[in-house]
């Protein structure tokens, strides 16, 4: 990492009946519960060891050129549905997300989630949303590996989503699902270049 770079380590969080964590890159929404600015050196930021029952891990904002993410080792579950009104513009909705990514912009930056259960115990809902706006991955990558996900979609998508620039997005005994609007320019690894409108 370059010297004037910043780390994060997020550990040890429980998150209970609704409760939200905000991971927020520069120019996000107000009232972070951890921020980084989108000026300056890369961030390195690792989320380890959450446990969350009907809570949520929301991942936003724009995260400067070369930042690492991480979300590793933690288990988060959900019992009940949990509406997506922390979400601006957001309607409620009977979803039952744990991990949220709304408005996440990386450039030649790289998303990891590892060694992390995803499980939604509610018939319909969705294990991880991306929703209200464009989740932008230009130049860099999303790891999935080793991530169990629970619930009849390992990805929901209500938004546009873009991978192109030579992004990459691999993921590892898992599924990739989304509504609409879904785009790879370029697919890593051993799969297929997909395109849907």
């Amino acid at each position: 990492m370059a010297r004037d770079g910043v780390r994060i380590v997020v550990q040890n969080v429980s998150l209970l009946n609704g409760a939200v964590l905000y991971v927020m890159g520069g120019r996000a929404l107000r009232g972070a519960t951890a921020t980084v600015s989108d000026e300056g050196g890369p961030v390195e930021l690792s989320v380890c060891d959450v446990e969350s029952l009907n809570g949520v891990l929301l991942l936003t904002g724009t995260f400067p050129a070369g930042s690492v993410l991480t979300v590793t080792d933690s288990l988060l579950v959900a019992a009940r549905p949990t509406p997506l009104v922390y979400l601006p513009g957001s309607q409620p909705s009977p979803y039952a997300p744990v991990l949220v990514l709304s408005g996440l912009r990386l450039v030649r930056s790289v998303l990891v989630v590892s060694d992390v259960a995803l499980v939604t115990v509610v018939t319909g809902g969705r294990t991880v949303v991306v929703d209200g706006a464009v989740l932008e991955l230009v130049g860099g990558g999303v790891a999935v590996d080793a991530a169990v996900f629970g619930g009849e979609y390992a990805f929901y998508a209500s938004a546009r989503v873009v991978a192109s620039g030579g992004a990459v997005l691999r993921v590892s005994g898992s599924q990739v699902y989304a509504a609409h609007g879904l785009v790879f320019d370029s697919w890593g690894g051993d799969q297929r270049v997909r395109r849907r409108s």
